[in-house]
């Protein structure tokens, strides 16, 4: 009956759509802040400035240009703004790391007797993982409005308890809810990796009615982490289907334990199989090869990397320059690095090594720029 309201309230605000459908596309039209005070204009104009849907729309645009001072002044404006701009801006504030502000809207909206809705919360919760007591009052908010066996609400409580290394609230919230989805078991199953907990976490896996893919890698990687890769292996091979992650958190996790030939053996079996890798996976392949020091082996991945389109970005350029630097081939190394469009820190500190391992200590303190 809540969401029902909450979409008629909708529909009121904005019978006129059609109507106006320039403004509209005027708002998502903003490619630079500059637009959007034009947009506004427009919108102050026209009075639409007052309608909660294109209100919604153009507190969303203020959000991606980190205008959130425009959005708030023009959300003040507004003589009746509902519950959807309310969302809309605890969301922005949110997403522009401003948790605090989030919350002070949220206690203005409370004051000017605007019932929350579920979207509401979801954000909350998010903006109180800088303070425990600030999110244990969430959660009795969330229970006096009536949405404790929310499912997604509840599910973004089992991530707050949980990142604060408060699993069993995490996992009473968890056990009191009277509906799950897949994205709340996985949930709580990643909360027990993440706390090393494997075998809370593998039998909560097993309760599951069938585990999805997510599931499944969440295991295979706490496995891995934790040292334990023939567990990681058997759930590996277990597996009805296998995705790019899949894959790659086998290469990453033997590369973890120094099992780097598991780690190129499992690559070239992933693209037999047709799986396209992703940078992360070449990156890690790459730096298995310059472990093992197999220079041959290195340079075929880095033409995989050329043939299939990769970018050169800083994470295989910078396995790419260590690869080099430790398989001898110096030359090779500070091409590559040369030839980055960008370089970070990794970047620069491979090419350093590199230069200071082959005895060219000068050019590496000229790197440095000395």
């Amino acid at each position: 009956m809540n969401a029902l309201t909450n979409v008629s309230s909708l529909r009121r605000c904005s019978t006129s759509l059609l109507e106006n459908l320039p403004i509209l596309q005027l708002i998502k039209q903003c490619t630079s802040p500059k637009l959007l005070d034009s947009a506004l204009a427009a919108m102050v104009k026209t009075s639409q400035n007052q309608d909660c849907f294109f209100m919604n729309q153009f507190i969303t645009a203020c959000t991606s240009f980190n205008r959130l001072d425009l959005a708030l002044s023009s959300m003040t404006q507004m003589q009746e703004p509902k519950v959807f701009v309310y969302n809309a801006l605890i969301k922005g504030f949110l997403t522009c790391s401003l948790p605090i502000r989030s919350l002070e809207l949220y206690v203005r909206m409370l004051r000017d007797s605007v019932s929350p809705s579920s979207y509401t919360y979801s954000s909350l919760v998010k903006a109180s993982l800088f303070d425990r007591t600030v999110g244990e009052s969430v959660h009795s908010h969330i229970w006096k409005f009536g949405f404790c066996f929310h499912v997604q609400i509840q599910t973004t409580l089992i991530v707050f308890y949980s990142t604060l290394g408060r699993i069993e609230e995490a996992g009473k919230v968890f056990d009191e809810m009277p509906e799950r989805d897949e994205f709340t078991w996985t949930t709580m199953v990643s909360a027990y990796v993440r706390d090393f907990d494997m075998d809370s976490a593998n039998a909560l896996a097993n309760r599951m009615s069938e585990k999805n893919g997510a599931t499944w890698n969440c295991l295979i990687d706490g496995y891995m982490r934790l040292g334990n890769v023939e567990v990681a292996e058997s759930l590996f091979d277990q597996m009805p289907v296998k995705d790019i992650i899949t894959w790659t958190s086998m290469i990453k996790g033997y590369s973890f334990n120094k099992r780097y030939r598991e780690a190129i053996s499992v690559f070239y079996k992933m693209t037999e199989e047709g799986i396209v890798p992703d940078e992360v996976t070449m990156s890690t392949v790459i730096s298995a090869c310059a472990h093992l020091g197999v220079l041959d082996i290195g340079k075929e991945v880095h033409m995989y990397t050329v043939v299939n389109g990769f970018v050169l970005d800083v994470y295989i350029g910078s396995a790419l320059v260590d690869m080099y630097s430790k398989c001898g081939c110096l030359n090779r190394a500070l091409l590559v690095f040369f030839n980055l469009p960008k370089k970070n820190l990794f970047c620069w500190n491979a090419i350093i090594e590199g230069l200071a391992a082959h005895g060219h200590a000068r050019e590496a303190l000229k790197m440095l720029g000395y």
